[in-house]
This record gives structure tokens, sequence and C-alpha cells, in this order.
């Protein structure tokens, strides 16, 4: 499940996409199989080996940064595109919601 919910965060965070094509992100998807993801991690704090515990720690920091890394360049791309004749961040990062 923890595996699961890792893949989709990524692809919801542009992390696959069709070759020549900019990414799609769904950010408000990502954010919430990152809270699903969080809320597993406490629900069985605990209750895991050490294996799984490490690999639950691991995959929530992995998309916690890629989501903080993600939010920084989409508000980059903002900046750029609202900036008097700053030219446009084409190829970038587009969000699907």
């Amino acid at each position: 499940l923890v595996q699961s919910l890792y893949m989709q965060a990524l692809l919801q965070l542009g992390a696959a996409n069709e070759p020549g094509q900019p990414s799609r992100v769904d950010i408000l998807g990502a954010r919430q199989t990152i809270d699903m993801l969080t809320v597993i991690g406490e629900k069985t704090k605990g209750n895991l080996t050490d294996a799984e515990d490490k690999l639950t720690q691991s995959a929530l920091f992995e998309v916690r940064m890629a989501f903080l890394d993600m939010t920084q360049a989409l508000a980059r791309q903002a900046a750029q595109k609202g900036a008097p004749g700053a030219p446009g961040a084409s190829g970038g990062p587009s969000i699907v919601r």
C-alpha cells in the first residue's frame, strides 16, 4: 500500500510524462496522497517492523521533498509569467487542477 501511494504521489507530481510533452501536475491530488501516507505512518506507529517503518518514512520524506520542489518550481514559473517583460516559462510543468 505504501509503495502504491508513493508511486501515485510521484506521478501526480509529474514524475512521468510522455516524451516531448510537458509534465502534468495534480498538486491537490499529490497533497491528498501525501496526507494519506502520513495518516498511515501515524496509525501504524509502533506496529511495523524496522524495514516497514523505514520504507514508510523514506517514502514520506521523498514525496514531501518532491512536493516542495514542485511547488517552488510552480511559484517561480508564476513569478516569471507575472513579471513585466519577463519571458514565459514554456515547457515547464502545468497544473491539472
